[in-house]
């Protein structure tokens, strides 16, 4: 019922957004305890920079056939008033974005949901899919984190997907097989397609960068999928603005 008041106690909130926790209207992660969730969910972001950006960037992945965050606008409120600017960066809404863990792989991958989710996303650039080693502290350390399945402490998936990406360890000859039986491959080419399509320029995966960037990887189907995220930088918006009118 949109009308009625839903009251949940014990919640916690901070601030999130590497480049935006410091801005005037800046983003908020509520996580809500797992005993009594909200429409199945413990947790929200809720975003403040570029929002229908990050709305309409969510809606083009989807529709192009890629894994993604849902988006959609939301009314914020804090002691009754409105945080959000009537024109740029918010237009008068915050954007709330699915976080991407359990919960979202439920949502996404719903015949094959118990698999893992890693995300990219220290601000370092240092998850640049090279092989690291088998001992996971190693890859926590180069800015990535597991965000399903943690207590089991198992990342030999995103090790054997490394091993398969690095030249050091993986030789020509052999390339081709290892990257087919770790990655899905006609997502990986998707999600860097659609993404140059969008003139997306946040330093991520798909712009070359080792950082903010997510991945799953399914039980049914191991192979890794990219998921992508972080749309407050496309179509020409964003403070890190591309060409919309570059020659592809």
């Amino acid at each position: 019922d949109q009308d009625a008041v839903h009251v949940r106690h014990n919640c916690g909130i901070r601030y999130r957004g590497a480049g935006s926790r410091g801005r005037a209207q800046a983003g908020y992660r509520l996580n809500i305890p797992t005993d009594h969730l909200w429409n199945g969910k413990s947790a929200m972001n809720l975003n403040s920079q570029y929002t229908h950006a990050q709305l309409i960037g969510s809606k083009v992945a989807l529709k192009a056939g890629l894994p993604a965050a849902n988006a959609r606008p939301v009314q914020l409120r804090i002691n009754a008033s409105n945080p959000a600017q009537s024109g740029l960066p918010q237009f008068g809404s915050y954007v709330h974005v699915e976080p991407i863990n359990n919960e979202f792989a439920d949502v996404h991958f719903p015949a094959d949901s118990d698999g893992n989710v890693y995300r990219a996303s220290s601000g370092s650039h240092a998850a640049r899919l090279t092989y690291l080693g088998t001992n996971p502290s190693a890859y926590i350390g180069a800015g990535y984190s597991k965000t399903s399945n943690t207590s089991e402490n198992d990342w030999s998936d995103l090790m054997a997907l490394t091993f398969a990406l690095d030249p050091a360890t993986t030789p020509d000859t052999d390339y081709v097989a290892a990257l087919k039986r770790n990655a899905n491959v006609d997502l990986w080419l998707r999600y860097f397609a659609v993404l140059s399509l969008m003139e997306y320029t946040e330093t991520s995966l798909g712009t070359g960068n080792g950082d903010d960037y997510a991945m799953y990887r399914g039980v049914r189907d191991p192979r890794f999928v990219v998921v992508s995220h972080d749309f407050d930088t496309i179509f020409g918006q964003g403070d890190t603005a591309g060409n919309v009118n570059e020659n592809i």
